[in-house]
């Protein structure tokens, strides 16, 4: 596609991707106030928690307010009660691939919903299971931030459509960015951080 997204040659199969998201939902039984599902974990836990994630991963985990703050790098273990999903295997595959993987969930965004443009600290896997014509990622392949300039075009700014048909996404997510889902059904892609 672009610099900012390829298309990796792994594909899966897009009914079992489906089967593997019913099959965590209805273990984990709701999606989180953010609606994330976790299926990775910190090493040595073996259970879904919250936690905050603080920005980047240059920081060491810590406390702020008295919350745990925890960074993508420090969820590099696979959650044992999602063992016999399909995501194991992607998991085990990109752990291959890439040589690690962390912080892998199902996202789920909202019809009419959208983020606000940011950056992360790490590329991302995309593998869209559910979505629908009308999401999009708005990608800025220029240099230019795009919430400072004058120009209603924002020069540089690529809309990006991600068919749900089983293939992987190497999205870098280091680039300023946002999703969209302008459609009347969920948009829901398991998603990775790699190094």
């Amino acid at each position: 596609m672009t610099d900012s997204i390829q298309v990796l040659s792994k594909r899966w199969e897009p009914a079992q991707l489906i089967a593997a998201k019913y099959k965590v939902i209805e273990r984990v039984s709701r999606w989180s106030h953010n609606n994330q599902i976790s299926l990775s974990c910190r090493d040595g836990e073996q259970e879904h928690s919250a936690f905050v994630l603080a920005h980047g991963d240059a920081i060491a985990p810590s406390r702020v307010d008295g919350v745990i703050v925890h960074q993508d790098s420090d969820f590099n273990g696979f959650l044992a009660a999602h063992n016999e999903t399909y995501f194991r295997q992607i998991w085990d595959h990109l752990s291959e691939e890439f040589g690690a993987v962390f912080r892998m969930r199902l996202m789920k965004l909202e019809p009419k919903a959208s983020l606000s443009f940011h950056e992360d600290f790490f590329r991302r896997i995309h593998i869209p299971i559910i979505t629908n014509d009308r999401s999009f990622f708005f990608m800025n392949e220029g240099n230019q931030i795009p919430w400072l300039t004058d120009d209603i075009r924002v020069p540089g700014i690529q809309t990006y459509h991600l068919p749900a048909d089983g293939r992987m996404y190497l999205v870098d997510t280091t680039r300023h960015h946002t999703v969209y889902n302008g459609g009347k059904t969920d948009r829901v892609h398991l998603v990775c951080s790699i190094p």
